[in-house]
């Protein structure tokens, strides 16, 4: 799937011309610079902290925007819950990724040792480096986009963490492959939903992040503002020839517990 997929999006990137500057449109909402190794992709702002009352008592039902498990979803999924929305597709990100000669990793893992105890394997893939700029000012060199984001317990934004490739997961039903991350929403994790296509490095699960994570409501334009997302490998490249099709090797997994 990912091999015809990056092929497909070679061709488009071999019979088209540069938009802006030196990006090349890959599809409608991911554009790529093959020479500086840079994806650039078109996002939203959806976060907004707003209280939900009830209609008939006035009573707090509780508060939009409280916290965040996502950098970036794709759009009518979780946006109650991310801080941008993208029409981009997560396995055309994926592909596009392959492009720069990157291998994914593996999205946190539950696993179960031989004495049945359940621990969860790290996230693991690539290093990425992710810039945010105004759509409007296309030049800007961006912030990083952990800048955004305040892990409370420490009081530190997320400006310096790094970002992995972890690259989702592929399931086959009734005979079709299917890519989580289309289907979830899951592009850009602060928590490990296991589905993650990119993720903040934790074993953390929504389940009990005890919601760490928090916008920056200063630093973050009003909702709608178009972003551009910059993503680029934090490493040079590596020597020889990558299979974009190659499969990481993971742990074998056995089914989970039931989410409680």
């Amino acid at each position: 799937m990912h091999l015809a997929r990056t092929l497909l999006l070679l061709m488009i990137l071999l019979c088209t011309t540069s938009a802006r500057a030196d990006f090349t449109p890959l599809t409608d909402h991911i554009r790529i610079d093959r020479d500086t190794r840079t994806i650039e992709i078109d996002a939203t702002v959806v976060y907004e902290r707003r209280e939900v009352r009830s209609e008939e008592t006035g009573e707090l039902l509780y508060t939009f925007g409280d916290w965040l498990e996502l950098l970036l979803c794709t759009t009518n999924t979780r946006e109650h819950e991310s801080l941008l929305a993208t029409d981009a597709k997560p396995s055309d990100l994926h592909a596009a990724l392959l492009l720069l000669g990157l291998q994914p990793g593996r999205p946190a893992t539950p696993i179960q040792s031989p004495d049945g105890d359940w621990t969860t394997a790290p996230p693991t893939g690539p290093e990425l480096l992710i810039t945010l700029s105004l759509a409007n000012d296309p030049d800007a060199s961006g912030i990083p986009a952990g800048g955004w984001i305040t892990h409370q317990p420490t009081r530190t934004t997320l400006e310096h963490t790094p970002w992995l490739f972890t690259g989702s997961r592929t399931i086959t039903h009734e005979g079709s492959d299917i890519y989580l991350a289309d289907l979830s929403g899951s592009v850009i994790s602060l928590v490990a939903f296991r589905d993650d296509l990119i993720t903040h490095p934790t074993t953390t699960s929504p389940a009990d992040d005890d919601q760490a994570f928090q916008a920056t409501p200063d630093l973050i334009p009003p909702p709608q503002t178009p972003i551009l997302l910059r993503i680029r490998p934090a490493d040079p490249p590596e020597t020889g020839d990558a299979d974009p099709d190659a499969t990481p090797e993971t742990p074998e997994v056995t089914q989970p517990p039931a989410s409680r």
